[in-house]
């Protein structure tokens, strides 16, 4: 049973691992195609003569180091997607923690995750049911245990009731 329970965790794992670095490649493969498109095709005169205006040393330094400026941008926008993308990976973290102590304090309560986390859901719903199913069968046991106890006790009383009485009559 663990080896499995291990399994499906790294499947989890693995799959939010996927999802996470797909989204930020494919994001930043678009943003840096989107940006060289605006700086090279749209706005490349606009943006050269507005910065030639400003300072034309730092036209010419602009010129030199296109390549280095965009690329360093990109690493920008790259860290903010990953930013964005941690972001809510820990608010899923975050949704399976309140999730538990929910399942902890009412276990009554069916848990409802969102649909990226049905596996979690399940497994949480699963917990859920055996907790319960625990909880019942340690409440019958008490009540078996102490039903025990008075017909044990009854059954004690009743013949020390007729030796008493056999004693009282001699």
């Amino acid at each position: 049973m663990e080896w499995n329970e291990n399994n499906e965790f790294k499947k989890i794992k693995r799959e939010l691992s996927i999802k996470t670095i797909v989204k930020i490649i494919i994001y930043s493969l678009l943003t840096m195609l989107l940006l060289a498109f605006l700086v090279d095709v749209i706005y490349n005169d606009e943006l050269a003569n507005s910065v030639i205006r400003m300072n034309e040393r730092f036209y010419y330094f602009c010129v030199m180091n296109k390549e280095t400026i965009i690329s360093v941008t990109c690493i920008i926008i790259i860290l903010g997607y990953m930013y964005i993308f941690l972001r809510k990976l820990i608010g899923n973290i975050e949704i399976i923690l309140i999730a538990i102590d929910k399942l902890l304090k009412n276990p009554e309560q069916e848990i409802d995750l969102p649909e990226s986390l049905l596996s979690i859901e399940n497994r949480l719903n699963k917990i859920r049911i055996d907790l319960i199913t625990s909880r019942n069968e340690a409440k019958e046991a008490e009540s078996k245990k102490n039903d025990l106890i008075v017909y044990m006790a009854h059954d004690l009383k009743t013949p020390l009731t007729s030796i008493i009485g056999y004693l009282t009559l001699l």
